[in-house]
């Protein structure tokens, strides 16, 4: 069941990823169409990873493609509007702004005729959605072999490729399996009396119990390295929102403290991404836009008065010193393997097989 909260302008309950936007009275017949798209996109925008609104960003191309390629120039405009709003409501995610680069750079070419456009834009749109399930199964698929012994995971930070790893994990092993997730308090997201709207920990935690695990604790971030010595559970996964070349990587606010605390207690930490996440460099230093702390109007006023202000940041990065491993449609990479491997380009083009190579714990 997901998080509801109440609508301010109707008091009615509405299940989490709908929002309340300013939109007046009732549209017309013929606005209803952009409506539902602005709410949809809003959506998404609150979504808690990455790979649900790249999926969200290539059906809308598809659709915006399909409904106009008659006229190849609506096509293209619509298609222009997807990615600015894909790439501008969301926090700095390296696979959707790869994607909407290499898509707008064909939209861009004028060498190109408007059906020659089209057609690779369609073929980007499936060779994305190919490689991205081609890469959660090679990844889900070393996870397993690298952990079959292993009966205790802890996760922070909500991933899909971590949750179609630990699908797989426990589908593949008998047995009891524990994980252990930390409730990212920095994505909170509190309504009209500190309702909460959103808390990323609950939501990763019921979709891990989703997945037949036997036992799943919630855990609040300030008891990492409690959580972490008492339960001493050897792996620590993450996913990741972009990676640079050297293995550096921009994660959710509070990634760092745990992978340090997980470090010096002798936890090996592990990200899971695919390729199309590195990229040049990380966007980092953005503040995050939600009420995570409070939306007691009485404390905000408070605070205000007394000149303090929220400290809200978006991100920030996680040094590949404290990464153990990555898995990649490349396998089980090391840093300094990973370097050699992604070193060369902005971001893998054909995810491939390739010698599983062991990383050395560090």
């Amino acid at each position: 069941m997901p998080f509801y909260f109440r609508s301010r302008r109707a008091g009615r309950q509405r299940p989490f990823g709908w929002a309340e936007t300013d939109v007046g009275p009732l549209p017309a017949p013929g606005m209803k169409t952009r409506l539902d798209r602005a709410v949809s996109r809003l959506g998404t925008s609150r979504s808690p990873d990455a790979s649900q609104v790249t999926n969200s960003l290539l059906d809308s191309v598809e659709s915006s493609l399909g409904e106009t390629a008659a006229n190849a120039e609506t096509a293209f405009s619509a298609v222009r509007d997807e990615l600015q709003n894909y790439t501008t409501l969301r926090p700095y995610q390296a696979l959707v702004v790869n994607l909407a680069t290499e898509l707008t750079e064909i939209l861009d070419d004028l060498q190109d005729r408007h059906s020659e456009k089209l057609t690779k834009i369609r073929k980007i749109v499936s060779w994305h959605k190919k490689a991205r399930a081609t890469a959660y199964q090679r990844i889900a698929k070393d996870v397993v072999g690298e952990f079959k012994s292993k009966n205790k995971f802890v996760v922070f930070g909500y991933s899909d490729c971590v949750l179609e790893a630990l699908g797989t994990l426990r589908r593949a092993i008998a047995g009891l399996l524990q994980v252990y997730v930390f409730e990212s308090r920095n994505k909170s997201q509190y309504g009209l009396d500190n309702t909460v709207e959103y808390c990323d920990g609950v939501e990763y935690a019921r979709k891990i119990r989703e997945l037949g695990f036997d036992r799943v604790r919630l855990a609040s971030d300030v008891s990492a390295v409690y959580t972490l010595t008492a339960v001493n559970p050897g792996v620590l996964l993450l996913g990741a929102d972009a990676i640079d070349r050297s293995g550096d990587l921009s994660e959710t606010i509070g990634s760092a403290s745990i992978a340090l605390a997980a470090k010096h207690y002798g936890v090996n930490v592990y990200v899971l991404a695919e390729g199309a996440k590195v990229c040049s460099e990380l966007n980092l230093g953005d503040e995050r836009d939600n009420d995570w702390l409070t939306n007691d109007d009485r404390i905000t006023r408070t605070l205000e008065k007394d000149g303090i202000e929220l400290c809200k940041p978006l991100n920030e990065k996680l040094p590949s010193s404290l990464v153990t491993g990555f898995f990649t449609e490349h396998g089980l990479l090391n840093p300094d393997q990973f370097r050699k491997t992604y070193g060369g380009s902005t971001h893998n083009r054909k995810p491939a097989g390739g010698t599983r190579r062991k990383p050395s714990a560090s």
